[in-house]
């Protein structure tokens, strides 16, 4: 009698064991966060094009935030980088995006612009050689001694 008790059971946990393995699909989802409104403020800061040439966007919390205040704010984010890296600027392109002009919620500046060093030549990443020397002068001090 347990023996035929046992092999019961022993035959269902069989015939569940493939039932419950065969439903454990691995499933990737896939989340594009960068949509709606998510992706207006994804676009936010500053962004380097290359060539010493860089983009600064400011979006508007709101849909009664004015272009001009937007404007303003990026302006001296660009003032801010520029005198804390020494850099000089000059802007190329302004760009008003109202709710008029997109499909978008939120207001938006796009002001596009350009730095070089004080000496007028362009940034590109490269130190001088005095700027290593100068940089490199307390380092070769730490290794020599």
């Amino acid at each position: 009698m347990f023996y035929i008790r046992g092999m019961k059971k022993l035959i269902l946990l069989l015939l569940f064991i493939p039932l419950v393995s065969f439903g454990q699909d691995e499933t990737n989802v896939e989340v594009n966060v960068n949509t709606g409104i998510a992706s207006q403020f994804a676009d936010r800061g500053l962004k380097n094009l290359g060539k010493g040439i860089y983009s600064i966007t400011q979006v508007g919390s709101s849909g009664f935030v004015s272009l001009k205040k937007l404007e303003k704010r990026a302006r001296q984010e660009i003032i801010d980088f520029s005198t804390s890296n020494k850099y000089n600027w000059e802007i190329i392109t302004v760009e008003h995006l109202g709710l008029e002009d997109i499909v978008d919620v939120f207001p938006k500046v796009i002001i596009t612009f350009q730095i070089t060093n004080q000496d007028g030549s362009a940034v590109l990443g490269i130190i001088s050689q005095e700027e290593f020397d100068e940089r490199a002068e307390p380092l070769k001090k730490i290794i020599l001694d």
